[in-house]
């Protein structure tokens, strides 16, 4: 049975949050649009990209910040799509500062894959603990 777009966000950040991304080409469209806002010059994985470029965008992260929290708290389902909220904590390893942001993610899944995910966030608060 195809995923949901629920079920499909809830298993990808349960892979991300174990440092699995194995399961992503299953999940991903190769078309899917995954979007991120801020700076790119101060935020190293802000930016958009397709398909599994995906794979970039998390390896930017994991080699820019240790999560402290990543709470996907409240899913907000609507036909072929989701709005999750979610808490996280992180710590910057270049210079040990934190931040705290509250996301707003919203992801639209057709054929049980992933089509697009667009994040909304604290993008100041983030390039505040880089800067």
């Amino acid at each position: 049975m195809p995923h949901t777009a629920e079920s499909l966000l809830r298993h990808l950040y349960d892979c991300y949050r174990r440092g699995d991304l194995s399961s992503f080409p299953d999940l991903i469209d190769p078309a899917c649009h995954w979007e991120f806002p801020g700076d790119p010059k101060v935020l190293p994985w802000a930016g958009r990209y397709q398909g599994l470029e995906i794979f970039e965008f998390a390896k930017r992260i994991v080699g820019s910040i240790a999560y402290e929290e990543f709470n996907d708290h409240t899913y907000l389902p609507s036909g072929d799509s989701v709005v999750v909220l979610l808490r996280e904590r992180c710590r910057v390893l270049s210079n040990q500062q934190v931040f705290h942001n509250d996301i707003a993610a919203v992801a639209t899944v057709r054929g049980g894959k992933l089509i697009r995910y667009a994040e909304y966030s604290d993008t100041a608060a983030m390039e505040r603990a880089f800067r």
